[in-house]
């Protein structure tokens, strides 16, 4: 109840408190602090309204709030309930009378309408979890769902999946906390924090002055936008990182379901028709992938992976071992167990002489003219990994005027006809085009995917079209669009890979885009696909893999030094690396001076008793000495007594 005489307090009684029109609702707990615009809550903005407009001096109380609970009336309907006597130990003390002076305010809520702090202000209640919400309010579970169902935006859900999403949900939380910090002490003036100029402006007075990290360090001490700036800075990028690996772990989990589901789907058939394509699998041994290698991507790969490394007579080797190394990895598990399996090395062809070096040149002569030529070290290894590659057993495939991308397009044409998995290790993006969609395959169809390498990152359809936006069918009119640095491909000007991706997913390809220019809107953008049509059909052309090679132009390497020519398969099935010779592989690796993988390979070796071998270590490597120092295994410091010729 409320009347014009703010000085009649005895006939108001108690002050009524803001939130028992909710029916009897336990009052919050209410320290004595002064209160401040952080401290109080909007979050009964709308159910206060009630209670303020009469303290406000309303005449038409009765008429105007029709929404005023029966029992706050002052003469009709029944007297207002009094609560009944509690204990004092779990109850709240009664509310005392609101003071005029806002520093003897007693509640937490304070005296006047326009002291509370706007909705849409940093202190809203949105930024609160329930369980946050309950500790400040003192509220039990019934009462707060009443309440939340008031504000305009319920607060964010709490997070019980993982501690990932807890850590995502309070950076959140720090974002917003960091950014109204930073208004404040900017002067209520709030900033883009992506605009360099922006945060320039509002710490130098002039738009383009640096504001780089070492910048915002070294103004930390003694500006505070500055640190809050940079720790702004900071969080977002845990953000982001944050934000990354959530997806990631989200898109593992969706594919495991999805490998699950289908597994069951198959396991679910009828059990007749399931044995009978279980024993077809197993019977057939067309179910083990073949794996295609662009040796050029993986020699280079090997080359950067490890140090400087050179033979006693100073021939480099450091290529050589880790080609050894990467192929020990990917194959030599299986030879140990005696196994072959389906791997090939597709090559550049060596150059014709001073003719065009593939049918690339011959269409464009500045294909790949910008890059430069080999490193120096890495040229005289070239002859010895093609000398490893024989002493595993490994195929050799190449194609004369061709490059290795073509040759692996090829084979991977033909297993699919075999209805193989076909498995390219290579991390260049020409060759997902080669990646298929199994959607709407059959469970016993070829597919082929990729493999880089290095990271071991594998991509599928799915991956491809999270990169780049559109299927591997139509990534080559993407990249022709694009073009290609790397490849000195032109491209159109002014097109990148997310326009591209764009025009290709509306027109369907290259051609019809070229055909329908007068339907794109964007004026500029028309008139450069008008003036550079040549120029993206030259670069469609150079990034098409040539998919149709046959055993006429292709042709393998032999596998041993005796053979000099290995006739071609009848299957690409029967592509597979020859039995494993223990002796040829520890003879090159004395040869190159490997010690030791080749102590390792003969540990491996006289484990497996399966695999002979007649090969005999030579003392023409240092070996380790293993009796034990005099002076222990740790290095210990020098003493100078111990050199007298040496000026310590």
């Amino acid at each position: 109840p409320a009347t014009n005489d703010e000085n009649n307090e005895e006939e108001l009684g108690e002050p009524m408190s803001p939130l028992s029109f909710l029916g009897g609702f336990a009052e919050p707990e209410m320290d004595n602090r002064p209160a401040t615009k952080d401290d109080d809550s909007t979050m009964i903005d709308r159910e206060m309204n009630a209670w303020r407009q009469p303290m406000n001096g309303d005449d038409n109380d009765d008429e105007s709030n029709s929404e005023t609970p029966p029992q706050t009336a002052k003469s009709e309907g029944p007297p207002p309930t009094k609560r009944p006597t509690t204990n004092s130990q779990t109850d709240p003390p009664p509310p005392t009378k609101i003071s005029s002076s806002p520093s003897q305010t007693t509640s937490s809520l304070p005296e006047e309408p326009h002291e509370f702090p706007s909705r849409d202000g940093p202190s809203s209640i949105s930024s609160l979890s329930p369980e946050e919400f309950r500790a400040k309010y003192s509220f039990q579970p019934e009462e707060l769902n009443h309440v939340a169902a008031s504000l305009e935006e319920s607060p964010p859900p709490v997070l019980e999946a993982s501690k990932r999403q807890d850590y995502i949900y309070q950076l959140e939380r720090d974002l917003q906390r960091l950014q109204d910090e930073i208004v404040v002490a900017n002067n209520g003036k709030a900033i883009n924090l992506k605009s360099y100029p922006q945060i320039s402006q509002a710490l130098f007075g002039v738009p383009d002055q640096s504001v780089a990290k070492d910048v915002l360090e070294s103004m930390a001490m003694s500006s505070v936008l500055a640190k809050l700036i940079l720790e702004h800075r900071q969080t977002q990028q845990k953000y982001n990182k944050a934000l990354k690996q959530e997806e990631n772990a989200k898109k593992k989990k969706e594919k495991q379901q999805k490998e699950t589901s289908g597994s069951f789907s198959a396991s679910s058939s009828s059990p007749s028709t399931s044995s009978r394509s279980t024993a077809s699998r197993q019977a057939a041994p067309q179910e083990e992938p073949l794996i295609l290698v662009d040796t050029s991507s993986f020699i280079f790969r090997a080359y950067y992976s490890m140090p400087p490394m050179h033979r006693s007579d100073g021939l480099p080797t450091s290529a050589v071992l880790g080609f050894c190394n990467m192929l020990n990895r990917m194959i030599m598990p299986q030879l140990l167990k005696g196994k072959q399996p389906r791997v090939v090395l597709c090559c550049d062809a060596p150059s014709p002489g001073d003719g065009p070096k593939t049918i690339r040149h011959q269409l464009y002569d500045q294909y790949k003219a910008h890059r430069a030529e080999a490193p120096m070290d890495l040229i005289p290894q070239f002859p010895w990994i093609r000398q490893a590659a024989q002493a595993y057993g490994m195929l050799w495939v190449e194609a004369p005027q061709y490059e290795a991308d073509d040759v692996i397009a090829s084979l991977s044409q033909m297993a699919l006809k075999e209805g193989l998995t076909v498995h390219i290790y290579s991390g260049d993006k020409d060759l997902m085009q080669l990646i298929t969609d199994t959607t709407d395959q059959e469970q016993d169809a070829g597919k082929v995917e990729m493999i880089d390498p290095m990271t071991m990152t594998h991509w599928d359809h799915e991956s491809v079209v999270d990169k780049w936006g559109v299927p591997s069918h139509q990534l080559g009119d993407v990249l022709a669009l694009a073009g290609d640095t790397a490849d000195n491909i032109p491209g159109v000007p002014g097109i990148g890979p997310k326009i591209a991706a764009q025009l290709i997913s509306q027109f369907g390809s290259l051609e019809e885009l070229l055909q329908n220019l007068d339907q794109v809107k964007q004026v500029k953008r028309r008139e450069k696909l008008e003036n550079f049509r040549d120029q993206a059909i030259l670069s469609q052309q150079l990034v098409r893999l040539e998919r149709g090679l046959d055993w006429g132009q292709m042709f393998i390497d032999a596998l041993s030094e005796e053979d000099e020519y290995y006739p071609p398969p009848e299957k690409v099935a029967d592509l597979r690396v020859e039995s494993m010779n223990p002796d040829r592989i520890l003879q090159f690796y004395e040869s190159m001076g490997f010690v030791t993988i080749r102590e390792r390979l003969l540990e491996k070796l006289q484990r497996q008793s399966t695999i002979s071998y007649s090969y005999q270590p030579k003392d023409t490597f240092p070996r380790k000495s293993k009796t034990s120092s005099p002076r222990g295994n740790k290095t210990s410091v020098p003493n100078p007594d111990d050199f007298g010729d040496v000026p310590f």
